[in-house]
């Protein structure tokens, strides 16, 4: 049942053809938006899945192993190069706290999240 339930969710929005938005990342070897939207469908063979949830960008160029072991890390040159042939302009993520609520990454990337009230 939880499988059927996680299957149903969207990977990933685009905004009037010009903003992604995904939990984390895009997956280091994503072509298209249509890999993304299938991602459930190739996720034993890619990850995709995982690593939308879970990637992160990087101030290093290209793509390293994440600091935190959980998938990868990709800078801004690499998410500029997929919204170009995407036709898209700005990818909007979450999955990291920043004390203002958001973070840009240039202007590519997006980080929003809640504020820590802690």
């Amino acid at each position: 049942m939880l499988i059927c339930f996680f299957s149903s969710l969207y990977t990933g929005c685009v905004i009037e053809n010009q903003a992604l938005l995904v939990h984390g990342g895009i997956p280091v070897k994503v072509k298209t938006i249509d890999d993304i939207a299938q991602a459930f469908d190739h996720s034993l063979d890619n990850n995709f899945l995982e690593e939308i949830l879970w990637n992160d960008p990087s101030t290093v160029p290209g793509i390293q192993y994440s600091y935190k072991c959980l998938r990868y890390m990709f800078s801004v040159d690499i998410a500029s190069r997929f919204l170009e042939e995407n036709g898209l302009n700005v990818l909007i993520r979450g999955h990291e706290s920043y004390d203002m609520g958001y973070h840009f990454h240039d202007d590519k990337i997006l980080t929003l999240f809640s504020l820590n009230w802690m």
